[in-house]
């Protein structure tokens, strides 16, 4: 979509506004003021805020371009024909007034992507669980046999058995006696 301003011309995303959009837009229309709404539409296309996981707005993005054609709507909604020319000719300079703040919200938009491009966030890594022991069963190359790997995550060491056994063995195993093996002896020394 293409603006002529003042002698110059603004090229903005072009975006068709569907009919819940008309919808919610006209709702607001009847119950908001209409500088509101446009104050509220200019904060939104603000590209220049910037959080840990990203930016919320930017100008190649959909959204931004329905927000231009929800301000541009918002804007022809504005009646300017009063029988009172004084009227019409304040009416005209206010939609010039808005439309104004409209081009310098988007060059400022423009100028803080060109000088700041967007990189995404790192991924965060996932954290492993402390003191637990990772097992793992691979093949020794050079002597052909299975070979099984023990390694702690807490402390990065790992030992490396050829019995199949280790795997299972990583607790300290308890002798228990049983209960008719006991003796129980309650005489005074």
């Amino acid at each position: 979509m293409i603006i002529d301003y003042k002698g110059e011309t603004y090229e903005f995303p072009d975006h068709t506004l569907n009919h819940l959009d008309y919808r919610d837009l006209n709702r607001k229309l009847q119950s908001e003021i209409t500088s509101s709404i446009l104050t509220i539409l200019l904060k939104d296309m603000d590209c220049t805020r910037e959080y840990s996981c990203g930016r919320p707005m930017m100008t190649d993005y959909p959204m931004y371009a329905r927000h231009v054609q929800a301000y541009l709507y918002v804007i022809s909604s504005i009646k300017d024909d009063s029988d009172d020319e004084v009227v019409n000719i304040n009416i005209r300079a206010n939609k010039e007034k808005w439309i104004g703040k409209l081009i310098e919200r988007h060059k400022e938009n423009l100028l803080f992507e060109q000088n700041n491009p967007y990189t995404p966030p790192a991924p965060k890594k996932k954290q492993v669980k402390r003191g637990k022991i990772a097992k793992y069963k691979t093949h020794d190359l050079i002597t052909g046999e299975d070979a099984y790997l023990l390694e702690d995550t807490k402390t990065k060491k790992h030992v490396i058995r050829k019995n199949p056994d280790a795997l299972d063995k990583t607790k300290k195993s308890k002798v228990e006696t049983p209960l008719n093996m006991m003796t129980f002896n309650f005489s005074k020394k």
